[in-house]
């Protein structure tokens, strides 16, 4: 049985059918999740879309949880770290899942240009830190691979807009506008490389 404290991915799993579709058991599939604080996302990923035999998935994460989780008293973020890697398990996949519990700009020296079809950022939801995982793993973008952006409509109360990713993405879009195809926009954003 998995063990999950929350739930914010459920709600985005039409979106992912359809603009994943592609993906769904193409072998050697090399997929990387910035952010996957309990691996919520990353189960669905792997039973759905990681079908392949030789798919990967690349978890990104701290295990700190965010600013804005840290005031939410009904996670406890001590546990999230051994959330996700008991979840991992309990779905049978740890063959197919590297875990890299760093900063994102940390583990983007150790991963290899051009060699993702898809990433998923999902990460800090501070502005500076979504524009520097944009344009940092962008290069790790194979052509012709997806990029997933997550809040981008995050209307969080209290929170300044330097806190949200919006800003960044933004940002992104306007600076790479010839280099991408803008596939969906909305609660997130959804790219394909040129």
């Amino acid at each position: 049985m998995y063990t999950f404290q929350s739930d914010w991915f459920t709600p985005q799993i039409p979106l992912w059918e359809k603009y994943l579709a592609e993906y769904k058991g193409k072998e050697n599939l090399s997929f990387i999740e910035i952010g996957s604080f309990e691996g919520r996302s990353a189960v669905w990923l792997l039973e759905n879309i990681l079908t392949g035999s030789c798919a990967q998935l690349t978890c990104i994460d701290t295990f700190g949880g965010s600013i804005e989780n840290q005031t939410k008293s009904e996670i406890d973020l001590s546990q999230i770290e051994q959330n996700f890697d008991h979840n991992i398990k309990e779905a049978g996949f740890s063959k197919k899942v590297k875990k890299m519990k760093l900063p994102s700009a940390n583990a983007f020296q150790q991963l290899p240009f051009n060699s993702f079809d898809v990433i998923y950022i999902d990460g800090s939801h501070t502005a500076p830190d979504v524009l520097s995982d944009a344009v940092m793993y962008f290069h790790l973008l194979k052509s012709g691979g997806t990029m997933i952006f997550d809040d981008y409509e995050w209307e969080e109360i209290g929170i300044r807009e330097l806190d949200k990713p919006k800003l960044a993405i933004d940002a992104f879009l306007a600076i790479n506008k010839e280099k991408i195809e803008i596939l969906f926009k909305g609660i997130q954003v959804i790219i394909r490389k040129r």
